[in-house]
């Protein structure tokens, strides 16, 4: 099990290295269906949406903050494990598998209009503040090197990783001699009730 910190600007390469390092026979990954086919159906019109707002904001004399900008888009396409785990999983021939839970994914990707609708883009877009992931690494790194666990272990965070365990099971048993590799975010690596524990994973935070 690989743990990322979802969009963090130096994923990708960390991931594609960790990737060539391990050469997987199979791929699961922290995504939905569901997720996949509402990206490729809207991401396009998405980012129309974000660029309007923007250069709107520039128009005015307003001040766009390059790194909100930037979140947005990542938020919008797809996340950099798919884009890096297809386009390894494309090269070599392997199966890749986007194994949560659609009706969560279902759930969250319908704030998306409320998160695009104008009035929110102009607001985070000018936001002054940097968005780069320091504080979500810095609570990775108490929770992996100091045993501190700041951050909360849901319900629904156990719901979809009995999901994605059932999933991953039966496809260990499909895929009986091959070796696997689930990517998912550095949260699901802490699984306090046990969930992948049958499984026997090695678990690896790319970011250290």
């Amino acid at each position: 099990m690989l743990g990322v910190i979802h969009r963090e600007r130096e994923g990708a390469l960390l991931l594609s290295r960790w990737l060539e390092r391990l050469k997987p026979d199979v791929v699961t990954l922290e995504l939905s269906q569901y997720g996949v086919a509402f990206r490729r159906v809207n991401r396009h019109l998405m980012r129309i949406r974000i660029d309007e707002v923007a250069d709107d904001l520039k128009r005015e004399g307003m001040a766009v903050n390059d790194d909100v900008l930037l979140d947005l888009y990542s938020f919008v396409d797809f996340p950099f494990e798919y884009e890096v785990s297809e386009a390894y999983t494309g090269k070599r021939g392997i199966p890749l598998y986007p194994v949560d839970m659609d009706l969560y994914s279902f759930l969250h990707l319908k704030r998306v209009n409320d998160l695009l609708e104008r009035k929110n883009l102009r607001r985070v877009l000018s936001m002054p503040e940097a968005q780069d992931g320091c504080v979500e690494k810095g609570l990775a790194r108490l929770f992996f090197e100091k045993g501190v666990k700041a951050f909360s272990y849901t319900e629904e965070m156990y719901a979809r990783d009995r999901y994605m365990h059932d999933r991953i099971a039966l496809l260990m048993k499909h895929h009986s001699k091959a070796g696997f590799l689930h990517i998912c975010g550095w949260q699901h690596l802490s699984d306090p009730q046990g969930v992948y524990a049958g499984l026997e994973p090695l678990k690896v935070f790319i970011h250290d």
